[in-house]
């Protein structure tokens, strides 16, 4: 009998444990959707992207010279590969948040599965430990794809610039 109330014990610890770690899963996926749903949006995105690649077109039209200023080269290579790090971010998009979604349903299945003892108890720790994985790389997504769209906007602003003085000459 003493034997099972220790037994008990230390699995209601890891059950405690695990919990702890899904809530906080469940969490940040909550707050990557929320990103996704209010931050930034797939049609910000979109339409972020179709802006450049107009920019990218006047910007073929209006160059005639084959000698550009070093200034004016060096914004359009900036905006060159912010555009060209750009170019599949609405399909990033839509996987990363689809991808989060379904993150949230396994996390929200295994939390249910641990309470109920449903399923492989030995491999509960394992797939805690994935779950959390697996959202990790999700946020990682989540924030490269920001930190690429934030890199478009600036490049496109301070293009648009260069290309103001660059079409009055």
């Amino acid at each position: 009998m003493f034997l099972g109330i220790i037994i008990l014990s230390s699995c209601g610890g890891k059950t405690s444990k695990w919990n702890e770690t899904l809530n906080a899963c469940i969490s940040s996926s909550d707050s990557t959707a929320h990103y996704f749903e209010n931050e930034l949006s797939l049609e910000e995105v979109t339409s972020g992207i179709q802006y450049a690649e107009e920019l990218w077109k006047q910007t073929t039209n209006a160059i005639s010279s084959d000698t550009l200023d070093l200034d004016f080269a060096e914004e359009l290579d900036a905006f060159n590969v912010a555009f060209h790090n750009a170019q599949n971010l609405a399909t990033e998009y839509e996987q990363c948040k689809t991808a989060n979604a379904t993150a949230r349903i396994r996390l929200e299945n295994l939390k249910t599965d641990i309470a109920n003892g449903s399923g492989n108890r030995s491999e509960y720790c394992s797939n805690v430990q994935h779950e959390k994985e697996e959202l990790t790389k999700i946020r990682n997504h989540c924030t490269d794809i920001q930190r690429r769209f934030e890199e478009l906007k600036t490049a496109t602003a301070q293009f648009e610039q260069a290309l103001a003085r660059y079409s009055k000459v």
